[in-house]
């Protein structure tokens, strides 16, 4: 069987959010793009606070799917520990490899990371930067990085 080898590719994936129950990020990566405005983060955070509405009305782990201009938005509630996971893409991108994507963040995050939530920033900020690495990694790697960081 021939297995082909997915790149989620940061060029289609603009940024990656986790968001708590107040709508307030706490995780934030955004793909480099050239010519990009270097400091976009109040567009962000009001625009993230405007879906808190949208995500108020999700189920647990119920997968929402939105279309806005030229952008895609996939959206999941982790009831269990009161986070939505948000990923915006381009409209070209392929939405099952986005989906896919996304399921693997949200697994690595609640395998790994969930739990360092309640310590303190610091030690927050630490490994939520080694989640940034992660994420970076799964992006540059694609479907093979389970594979290989195991």
């Amino acid at each position: 069987m021939i297995q082909t080898r997915i790149h989620y590719n940061s060029n289609k994936i603009n940024w990656i959010n986790i968001v708590d129950g107040e709508g307030t990020p706490i995780f934030i990566y955004e793909s480099y793009v050239q010519g990009a405005g270097s400091n976009k983060f109040a567009l962000i955070s009001r625009f993230l606070f405007e879906l808190k509405s949208i995500t108020d009305q999700l189920e647990d782990n119920e997968l929402r799917e939105l279309t806005m201009g030229t952008n895609k938005f996939f959206i999941i509630k982790i009831k269990q520990v009161n986070l939505t996971f948000i990923v915006k893409s381009i409209i070209e991108a392929d939405s099952h490899e986005v989906i896919e994507f996304l399921n693997k963040i949200k697994k690595r995050f609640m395998e790994n990371y969930a739990d360092k939530m309640s310590l303190s920033l610091k030690d927050r900020r630490k490994w939520l930067d080694n989640f940034k690495d992660e994420v970076k990694n799964m992006l540059d790697l694609g479907i093979d990085y389970e594979k290989i960081f195991k």
